[in-house]
């Protein structure tokens, strides 16, 4: 395909997707923090300011993202065969790559926030040591053993198992584990050669040899839908988490720096 070519495909996905009904986004500036809460939380309201916004932008970057990826599989429906596969080069490809990786990025992003939140927030308990692990080892347990204290955090961390589950793994065939650590499925056009080890019997591996068809965006896009709720739904449960922790917050003043009152 030429410029022009490539430019009026791109219009046409222009049209499509401004005829496509708003997505519904993930919520900014709901928090209402205190407005003074001690010195020592102003690493709390920093944790607070900085990844809800991200959490925000990520999860209404995802829904943007799977409405582009949906019409843009609506669009390639009109073109033969090469020139789909120009447009899967040109606009598709690096655009699938990052929504199909959205779900693990925003998981993790929830997990690695809520912890955060929660070891600082736990200041207002006597004895509090800061014995979080280094930000690269931080996972699941790290949530759940800073969490116990906050009844709302059972919610949130019920809700964050809906996201990247099996069923999404299964539909998108491990699009995202594959494409950064093995070789990734094919995506509309072109058939995948596959080599995979399987154990035939206890302590015998043998190598299976076939062909995998690609993914089709049409079929993808119910799970990537069904994914971005089960954000909004974790988003909702952390909204609550942090309510809670800032209800105590205010309420007692403890996470105050003992300073405080000598500095006045």
């Amino acid at each position: 395909m030429n410029t022009e070519q490539l430019a009026e495909a791109f219009r046409s996905y222009r049209t499509a997707m401004e005829a496509k009904p708003p997505f519904d986004p993930a919520p900014y500036h709901w928090e209402n923090a205190p407005e003074r809460i001690g010195l020592e939380g102003m690493a709390y309201n920093w944790v607070l300011d900085t990844h809800t916004t991200r959490l925000a932008n990520e999860i209404n970057q995802f829904a943007a993202g799977t409405r582009r990826m949906e019409t843009w599989g609506e669009v390639l429906q009109g073109y033969e065969l090469q020139d789909r596969m120009a447009l899967l080069v040109e606009f598709i490809n690096p655009l699938a790559i990052m929504v199909l990786s959205f779900p693990a990025a925003i998981k993790g992003r929830f997990i690695f926030s809520s912890t955060h939140l929660c070891h600082l927030a736990n200041r207002i308990e006597l004895g509090w040591k800061d014995d979080l692990e280094p930000d690269h080892m931080i996972g699941l347990r790290s949530l759940k053993c800073r969490a116990r204290k906050w009844n709302a955090s059972s919610s949130l961390i019920d809700h964050l198992a809906a996201i990247n589950d099996d069923g999404f793994r299964k539909d998108s065939r491990q699009f995202r584990n594959r494409f950064h650590h093995r070789d990734a499925p094919r995506l509309e056009v072109g058939v995948e050669a596959t080599m995979t080890r399987i154990e035939s019997r206890p302590g015998r591996m043998m190598h299976a040899f076939g062909i995998a068809q690609p993914i089709q965006i049409s079929d993808v896009i119910p799970s990537l839908q069904s994914q971005h709720k089960a954000c909004l739904n974790a988003f909702k449960a952390f909204q609550c988490l942090v309510w809670e922790q800032l209800g105590v917050i205010s309420q007692t003043g403890k996470i105050e720096d003992d300073r405080t009152d000598e500095q006045e």
